[in-house]
């Protein structure tokens, strides 16, 4: 917690206690998940004794823990009158998940809890995820989908490389555990807002349903999560947003809506491949991404949306280049293209792009522009 303490003074005029448990946490897991009850004692204890014998007050006081840390945090706000927050860093799973709320953090612990998940997979099972999926504070955020954060994939040896050998080991065993604390961490004193966006699920998230936000349906991960706050008592509400594979990890987001040109003659045609996504803006650019996972069908007449992120804000959305590869599937003969007879393309009328962030929305209109396969095609022309 010594960075986190850093980048607090630096950001303000806190008074930090850093809580060392180590003979504690570092028992078998079974004996370090009873030892949290105590250690939550002990804090809840002087927290009161500052409270009688200073101006301190239990509502001013913000309680951060990561893993059992975040249930050492639930357990010293049970026994406290006010406590101010608890930021949960990807409460441990094993012991607590979906377990009685008297026994893991719960939006009772505090005046407001935040939660950030990012290991939420099953323990029991080969993705061997350590921390809980299940909401758990007032607001919960699920960077990533609140699991396999991306650069985490990399192997030992890149790990090794990046951050030395006793904390890449660390970072290559417990990545995804690891990176609820190092986001908490940057959004300290980020000028990237990390910006999320309340949505239902990880699905309606990803096919830009929930972005961009308006009010209360955006939320700020880390530090500044107290910036929006549930009304009415409201818990468990869940934020979706998406970051890069390093530090920094803050991102941008902008949902890029496509409409494909009806037919010409009436009937629903369709092509199978990638598409690619270029965005130019007054303060930069993206790289060229590929927005979808896999080949998929394009068919006429529909709207397709996605979601990329840039490291930057970029400004006014000048121009949208869009690039596709044709792919042909073994089973569809519709889809096949021998010896190049046929030229696949696309007919698209027009382009949106709306900025998570800015709230603002940019039209490029081109009706039954054909993009060729393998083919760059720029959309430029304001509606």
């Amino acid at each position: 917690m010594s960075d986190i303490k850093d980048e607090l003074l630096k950001q303000g005029d806190y008074n930090v206690v850093i809580v060392d448990w180590g003979h504690g946490s570092m028992a078998l897991y079974g004996q370090a998940s009873a030892n949290t009850r105590v250690v939550g004692a002990q804090i809840a204890q002087l927290i009161k004794f500052l409270q009688a014998n200073t101006e301190a007050r239990p509502e001013d006081m913000h309680i951060i823990g990561h893993s059992l840390g975040s249930h050492v945090a639930g357990y010293a706000g049970e026994r406290l009158q006010y406590l101010g927050r608890i930021t949960g860093l990807d409460p441990a799973q094993p012991f607590f998940e979906h377990m009685d709320k008297a026994v893991r953090l719960d939006p009772t612990d505090a005046l407001f809890v935040d939660v950030i998940h990012t290991d939420g997979d099953r323990f029991y099972s080969t993705d061997f995820g350590l921390g809980m999926d299940e909401p758990c504070g007032h607001v919960d955020y699920f960077p990533n989908g609140g699991h396999d954060q991306p650069g985490c994939e990399a192997d030992p040896i890149t790990h090794w490389a990046h951050e030395g050998l006793i904390a890449g080991t660390s970072e290559f065993v417990a990545c995804n555990h690891l990176r609820s604390y190092h986001f908490f961490n940057e959004t300290i004193n980020s000028v990237c807002p990390f910006e999320a966006y309340r949505c239902d699920s990880e699905d309606d998230f990803n096919s830009g349903k929930c972005v961009p936000c308006s009010g209360e349906a955006c939320g700020f991960m880390g530090l500044h999560a107290d910036r929006t706050k549930p009304a009415g008592g409201a818990t468990n509400v869940k934020y979706y947003l998406k970051t890069g594979t390093s530090w920094p990890y803050c991102r941008y987001h902008y949902k890029v809506s496509l409409d494909f040109a009806a037919s010409s003659n009436g009937y629903e045609s369709e092509e199978r491949g990638q598409m690619f996504v270029h965005l130019t803006g007054s303060t930069g650019q993206t790289h060229t991404v590929q927005v979808t996972d896999s080949s998929v069908y394009f068919k006429s007449g529909q709207t397709y949306t996605y979601l990329l992120t840039s490291p930057t804000d970029l400004g006014d959305i000048h121009d949208v280049t869009l690039r596709w590869h044709h792919a042909s599937a073994v089973l569809d003969v519709g889809s096949w293209n021998l010896l190049g007879l046929r030229h696949p393309q696309l007919a698209i009328d027009a382009v949106h792009v709306s900025s998570g962030e800015t709230h603002t929305t940019f039209n490029f209109c081109e009706h039954g522009t054909s993009v060729e396969t393998d083919h760059s095609q720029v959309f430029s022309r304001k509606c």
